[in-house]
């Protein structure tokens, strides 16, 4: 590098700074929205860019720009440096370092145009460094790069041309690696944020440039360009997915991407490589705008064609009595022509890529023919799958066996697609060969075999034959109780012949029938052999019969032995049985007195005028004496009757007491009595007198009742 022939200021003195991205320091100046002037090609110019956001070094970057260098080169300035720095957005130094000499700390990335060989040790060609804090000599420590010529192609690069200068930091192995015009040039490995920037990984980055005596425009941009490409097997055809592959090429990546792909379809604005169906075939124009990260944008536009997808078709020619078949390619396609075929013939691995192909066919038949047919646009159509017959293949279909009642129907034969037109005949017994039907009472019961021939005009015939059995019809019939009662258990109906189905309301296929599922009235049930059509369906009707309702034996009793208690049945009509008999006064009236001797239970069934029965039952409890409250107790303390004995724990469970004196006033309660009460009140001895109690009673059973009295305490 040269040295500045004069003197200026360690600081620019004009700062300009454009929105939020880059600060533009000196004589520095924007030419458009991604590139700038560092300096004019006039002496005595300084310069410097700034991108006001801080990078950190703890992480990776990859910046890409576009340098421009001067256009003289004996008379050149001394170039450019690309700097990393702290310090602020406002820094750069004069003539001799590149704007670089006066800032430190910071690491540059000098493109040195001038060779300056004392004090900096300039070799004879225009170089590039890894330099630190300023310091531009090739001598000192803090070049960090050994002595490499900037272009890998030529010695000189103020040349009037754009550059590529491409910087890579890697954060992990702090290693900076510099690129010019896509080829490797220098590259350090230091950890620079600790050794240079005192352990600071924010630092600002930009590019500085200055003149002195000799002069030079020097310049940078930052790339955009919008671009995308298709991979080499990427079909672009009518409704199959077309791949846009972005390959932009924008410093530091792009913000924002917008598609139109030229159909009218909506603006896409949210992948950044779409992909996108085109529903109709032609030519569209495809703009892709792109918007950077400095807010910059470019747009780029390419004409694709979508090609349409053909139509695959084909005709054919056979000669029956050699199979030899021409075919003829028919395939069609819109707005381009069809340039190749693929032929599968169904004959062993014959295949052809030929457009109207012939082969030759050992057997006749149904063949099975796939064509696909490509355009030269490269769209594919679908595969055509055709079956076509070669000389006449006769066919005659199964028949089920047909009852010997069935009417006269027409005969199945054929010759599927046949190639050339012909007549077809059937002969056997029954058949009316004039109109091709078959008549099972002419054919009589038995076996048949039916023959159909066909013959075509080429002199091609083919015979098929089939097999009809005539089966006599037989009457189905069904047997069982057709009366009963809605309460019955279910009955097993059966039939003939065996093998048939049962169908109805409350009837099992297997003949099961549930009266309590069918209701009351008279159901339909019909029997028929699904797999046997000769057997003529039967029907058997069944009553079901209501039994009768509002039947009830009357609630349980419970009596002490010895004594009764009427029945309370209760019944709408019928005939009336009480069983057992045992101590009923009458078995067959509602109300009946029982006196029975031991707990029974007693059924009332009420039959009705249809036969059909009903039933409730009741129980008589019948206990032994068990409550007989003492009318007088002695509780003098002389252990007789000293306390009041109210009832036979045995069949008692519990008792609630009251006792009363004769004014009403409650002298004894207890919750459950234990025959206990000794004639006190409140731990007193209550007066000899006649007292009134109250017993709340449950029994072993559960069953409760209330009994009242009076007991006298004497002593």
């Amino acid at each position: 590098m040269r040295k500045a022939i004069f003197t200026f200021l360690s600081s620019f003195l004009v700062l300009t700074s454009f929105g939020q991205e880059y600060t533009v320091n000196g004589n520095a100046f924007r030419e458009s929205c991604r590139c700038y002037t560092l300096t004019p090609n006039n002496i005595t110019q300084r310069g410097s860019v700034w991108n006001n956001n801080r990078i950190d070094l703890s992480q990776s970057f990859d910046f890409t720009f576009q340098v421009f260098l001067g256009c003289s080169d004996n008379n050149g300035a001394d170039g450019m440096a690309f700097v990393l720095q702290p310090i602020s957005t406002s820094v750069g130094g004069t003539g001799q370092g590149m704007g670089f000499g006066s800032i430190n700390p910071s690491v540059g990335v000098t493109l040195d145009t001038y060779q300056n060989s004392n004090p900096d040790s300039d070799p004879f060609y225009d170089h590039i460094a890894i330099q630190l804090n300023g310091d531009v000599s090739h001598t000192s420590a803090n070049t960090i790069t050994p002595l490499t010529p900037i272009s890998a192609t030529s010695n000189n690069v103020e040349d009037c041309q754009n550059h590529s200068l491409r910087i890579v930091w890697n954060a992990t192995s702090k290693t900076m690696s510099v690129f010019f015009d896509n080829q490797p040039r220098v590259s350090a490995t230091r950890d620079i944020v600790n050794t240079v920037f005192g352990g600071n990984p924010l630092v600002f980055w930009g590019f500085t440039a200055a003149t002195g005596a000799l002069t030079n425009l020097q310049r940078f941009c930052t790339p955009l360009t919008p671009s995308f490409y298709f991979l080499p097997t990427q079909k672009r055809c009518v409704g199959e997915p077309v791949v846009f592959n972005d390959s932009t090429i924008s410093f530091t990546g792009a913000q924002k991407y917008y598609w139109n792909f030229g159909d009218g379809s909506p603006i896409d604005s949210v992948n950044t490589s779409p992909t996108h169906t085109y529903a109709v075939a032609g030519s569209y124009t495809v703009t892709l705008r792109v918007i950077g990260r400095d807010g910059c944008e470019e747009v780029a536009t390419r004409t694709i064609q979508i090609g349409a997808k053909p139509t695959a078709d084909f005709s054919f020619v056979e000669n029956c009595n050699q199979n030899l078949v021409q075919f003829t390619d028919a395939s069609t396609v819109a707005g381009s022509t069809i340039n190749s075929w693929y032929w599968y013939f169904d004959n062993g691995p014959a295949t052809s890529t030929i457009q109207n192909p012939s082969t030759t066919y050992p057997t006749q038949g149904v063949k099975t023919i796939r064509l696909v047919s490509t355009s030269a646009l490269g769209c594919s159509s679908d595969t055509l799958v055709r079956q076509i017959t070669l000389g006449v293949t006769a066919s005659l279909g199964s028949f089920n066996s047909v009852c010997s009642g069935t009417p006269t129907f027409a005969l199945s034969g054929g010759a599927p697609a046949p190639s050339a037109s012909g007549t077809g005949t059937y002969f056997g017994p029954g058949v009316n060969s004039a109109n091709g039907s078959f008549n099972p009472q002419t054919a009589g019961v038995g076996t048949h075999i039916i023959s159909y021939v066909y013959s075509t005009t080429l002199g091609c015939k083919d015979t098929a034959t089939s097999t009809i059995t005539v089966t006599p019809s037989v009457n189905a019939a069904i047997s069982g109780n057709n009366n009963i009662c809605l309460q019955d258990q279910p009955i097993s109906l059966t039939a003939t012949p065996a093998g048939g189905v049962f169908s109805g309301t409350g009837v099992s296929s297997s003949g099961q029938f549930n009266p309590a599922t069918a209701g009351v009235g008279t159901q339909t049930i019909t029997y028929g052999v699904t797999n046997d059509p000769c057997v003529v369906p039967a029907t058997f009707a069944i009553t079901v019969n209501p039994n009768p309702t509002n039947i009830s034996a009357g609630p349980s009793q419970a009596i002490f032995l010895g004594g009764g208690v009427t029945l309370q049945g209760v019944a709408s009509g019928g005939t009336y049985t009480w069983t057992p008999p045992t101590g009923l006064s009458n078995t067959t009236i509602l109300n009946p007195f029982a006196n029975p001797t031991q707990t029974t239970i007693y059924t009332l069934t009420v039959e009705n005028s249809f036969g059909c029965k009903s039933s409730d039952t009741m129980v008589v409890d019948v206990f032994a004496p068990c409550l007989d409250p003492a009318k007088i107790f002695t509780p003098n303390n002389d252990g007789l009757y000293d306390k009041w004995i109210a009832f036979n724990s045995s069949c008692v469970s519990q008792v609630e007491a009251f006792v009363y004196n004769r004014w009403g006033g409650q002298v004894y309660y207890s919750r459950n009595y234990q025959n206990n009460w000794d004639g006190t009140h409140n731990g007193k001895p209550l007066p000899d007198a006649t007292y009134y109690y109250v017993l709340n009673v449950t029994d072993i059973t559960g069953k409760k009742f209330t009994t009242k009295g009076n007991v006298t305490i004497k002593r």
